[in-house]
């Protein structure tokens, strides 16, 4: 718990640490990069893991029923925000076509696994973020390729197994083990976690 502690208090300042390590790492030796990105998926285990235990199942199936939010937050998702990047990209980006691409695809991929996490220390509605990332990343392996190909005449294949693991190991496996955590915290301490019931 004290290291637990130790990064919520130091969590920004941490995080700016890593990113700026990231950075060095990844110039001044570029090959490393490639050689963690399997290591991602356990990275992003262990920053997503803590937020969980403070997130109930029920809270996120409660979440899961406000389909009038649901439906505003895809509308924005995958409607504004592609067409929004690609007038970005046309306005300032005509004569840079790799950049106005990736624009593209910046406005078309709509989150990822790390905004459970931001929205958790900023003390938002971690529950609602997970339901709209994994809608997200479901109606992903459709759109994103139909979008792509409309909007910057390119291509872009989804990997729907891929999708379905990083839903698994960010999303599904981090929750149910939280909620063990949570649950095994009070069983253990009592009254000291009841804010965790």
């Amino acid at each position: 718990m004290r290291v637990a502690q130790f990064i919520n208090k130091h969590m920004i300042k941490l995080l700016m640490g890593i990113i700026v390590l990231g950075l060095l790492v990844g110039y001044l030796l570029p090959g490393v990069g490639k050689q963690l990105q399997p290591f991602y998926p356990v990275a992003l285990f262990i920053m997503l893991y803590p937020m969980m235990v403070g997130i109930k199942v029920g809270e996120v199936a409660g979440a899961a029923k406000r389909v009038g939010f649901m439906t505003v937050v895809m509308i924005m998702n995958y409607f504004i925000s592609p067409l929004l990047a690609a007038l970005l990209a046309h306005v300032f980006l005509a004569g840079y076509p790799d950049f106005a691409v990736g624009l593209i695809l910046t406005g078309v991929v709509p989150c990822a696994g790390m905004i459970v996490a931001w929205t958790a220390m900023a003390k938002g509605n971690a529950p609602m973020t997970l339901v709209i990332t994994v809608t997200s990343f479901l109606a992903g392996i459709v759109l994103i390729p139909l979008w792509m190909s409309a909007l910057a005449g390119k291509y872009v294949p989804v990997d729907a197994w891929q999708m379905m693991k990083t839903i698994l190991y960010t999303i599904v496996i981090p929750l149910i083990l939280g909620n063990l955590t949570r649950v095994w915290l009070v069983k253990k301490w009592g009254p000291k976690y009841s804010w965790l019931k």
